[in-house]
Parts: C-alpha cells; structure tokens; sequence
C-alpha cells in the first residue's frame, strides 16, 4: 500500500480527487483526525468537529500544503 494513503490518528488529510485540504466550514482551518471508526459498515475518518469522510476519500496531506493553507 502506498505510504501517502494511510492516514492515522492525528493526521491533517486532503481529498484524494484533489479538491483540496479538508478545512472546517466555520474556521476555515484544517481539521484533524481524531479518530478512524467503521460507520454503516465502511471505514471512517472523524474529525475533531465530529464530522467524517469515508477513509478511501481522503489520504495524509504533506506540510507544504498545510503551510498555504
């Protein structure tokens, strides 16, 4: 598997079709994962907001991103 897919605990992810960092509606920062869980029988990636992404629609963003954010 593809180093730059894995996403865990922690991490700050980007979606993988290329729309860009996943960032809070309210703030406009980007979220944090806080938790990977199954929802409706498919893995999951839980923000600190509460809000999820399916895990297969997100992937680790790189810090240079991060940074023009």
């Amino acid at each position: 598997m593809d180093l730059r897919r894995e996403v865990s605990v922690g991490d700050y992810v980007q979606y993988v079709d290329g729309s860009g960092v996943v960032c809070s509606q309210v703030t406009g920062f980007p979220m944090k994962v806080t938790k990977i869980a199954i929802r409706n029988r498919v893995p999951c990636v839980i923000y600190e907001s509460g809000e999820f992404d399916y895990l297969q629609s997100v992937e680790k963003c790189c810090s240079l991103l991060l940074e023009l954010c």
